[in-house]
């Protein structure tokens, strides 16, 4: 586990690893996660169709439906290397739900390029998911219902008293 710090927010990273077996038991520690970011080894071909189940899995599930997905297409640096078009077809991307906000970014880890950019998007998509206007919308709409009811309140005390003078 590992904290990195971009633009004041935090992000908690837990390192999985490529057995199947042991992210099932590992799946608790990113369900309150407001992100899921993937490292993909763009050489590999043979277990890309691996990568895309476990992301499908991952991503089915209700809770994980407005996550934010960072997936790292790893040594780009290297020859015979699968594009991003090639990448994004394998995992279908397209195909997942249209609340998932996901980023395919190239990268080569060992020249520490693109990885900034990977995280920046991560954590830039975290801000666009808070809507400061929201709570203020609340508010008013909560406002406008207790006028209502106060409105309506009144109305029957002012009905009552009219009427107990006509009697």
């Amino acid at each position: 586990m590992e904290k990195i710090t971009i633009n004041d927010i935090n992000l908690l990273v837990f390192d999985e690893g490529g057995r199947s077996r042991a992210r099932v038991f590992q799946r608790h520690r990113y369900r309150r996660a407001s992100g899921i970011i993937i490292v993909i080894d763009s050489t590999d071909r043979e277990n890309i169709d691996d990568v895309r189940d476990e992301l499908f899995n991952i991503f089915n599930g209700d809770e994980y439906q407005t996550r934010s997905l960072l997936v790292f297409a790893n040594k780009q640096d290297l020859p015979n290397v699968m594009s991003l078009d090639e990448i994004h077809d394998r995992l279908n991307l397209s195909k997942l739900n249209v609340n998932i906000k996901y980023h395919l970014q190239p990268a080569c880890a060992i020249r520490n390029e693109g990885l900034h950019e990977g995280f920046q998007w991560l954590a830039n998509s975290f801000v666009e998911k808070i809507d400061p206007v929201k709570p203020i919308h609340e508010t008013m709409s909560d406002l406008t219902k207790l006028n209502k009811h106060l409105m309506s309140v009144w109305n029957i005390a002012n009905f009552k008293t009219l009427w107990g003078k006509l009697l």
